[in-house]
């Protein structure tokens, strides 16, 4: 009798023990889930963290770039204020040679006073001086703190002096600047600026140099130079092929 009842549990047994073995299962399913949206959570956390922090940097990237542009513009008023300074001493220490020249030319009794005016002309030229010397630091600090168009590729020296003249002294105006409008400035000065330069890629040379991201830029020139090479090396083949055919032909 009991054999018999032993026979009949087996199966409700078996059943009961795939039916844990089925949850158990499913459970470590459930919870390696529960682990990877975890994660994946985390992942997005950091994600706007890094966001926020680039936010940050761009912002105060541009407060930077505002106050440079404030105090270039300070400075060059400053510059011409003083230029005119310098003009009006100028001007005084001219007329003031002509007094001593005259003071001479009457005599002996007019010395002291010419001697007086030596003295106040030295005076105004060592103030003069004392000018120029501030202007020429302020010049400076401004040449220092506008951006080196040489940096781009495809810009040297003569173009980069071409472009300030005509008011483009910084990457930000040169990135707002259309391909077209480069082209007018260049061709302006001279034509042969544009015969021998490609202002194509500038803009987008000068917006990545002026959000500072150097590596980007550096990137983008040498895939420009390789792209050169490569136009260079493809001419010299096909006039090498045609070479060839010619003389085959003859």
């Amino acid at each position: 009798m009991s054999e018999q009842i032993f026979t009949a549990l087996l199966p409700a047994a078996g059943l009961a023990a795939g039916t844990v073995i089925t949850y158990i299962y499913g459970q470590r399913k459930v919870n390696q889930r529960d682990d990877h949206i975890e994660e994946l959570e985390g992942t997005v956390k950091s994600r706007d963290k890094k966001v926020k922090s680039l936010n940050k940097n761009l912002k105060e990237h541009e407060v930077t770039i505002e106050g440079l542009n404030t105090e270039l513009s300070q400075r060059d008023t400053t510059i011409q204020v003083l230029e005119e300074q310098v003009t009006e001493r100028n001007g005084h220490v001219d007329a003031l040679n002509a007094d001593i020249a005259e003071l001479r030319r009457q005599g002996q009794e007019t010395m002291d006073r010419a001697v007086d005016a030596e003295a106040r002309v030295r005076e105004l030229q060592t103030l003069t001086q004392e000018r120029e010397q501030e202007i020429a630091a302020l010049k400076a600090r401004e040449r220092a703190m506008q951006d080196d168009f040489t940096h781009l590729d495809g810009v040297g020296p003569k173009i980069s002096a071409t472009l300030r003249s005509a008011g483009v002294k910084t990457f930000a105006k040169l990135a707002a600047k259309e391909v077209e409008d480069i082209k007018e400035i260049l061709v302006a000065r001279n034509p042969s600026l544009l015969r021998l330069s490609d202002p194509t890629t500038w803009p987008v040379q000068a917006e990545m140099a002026a959000e500072g991201r150097w590596e980007a830029l550096k990137a983008l020139q040498e895939d420009l130079r390789e792209r050169r090479r490569q136009e260079r090396l493809s001419l010299q083949q096909s006039q090498e092929t045609e070479t060839t055919a010619f003389i085959t032909e003859s």
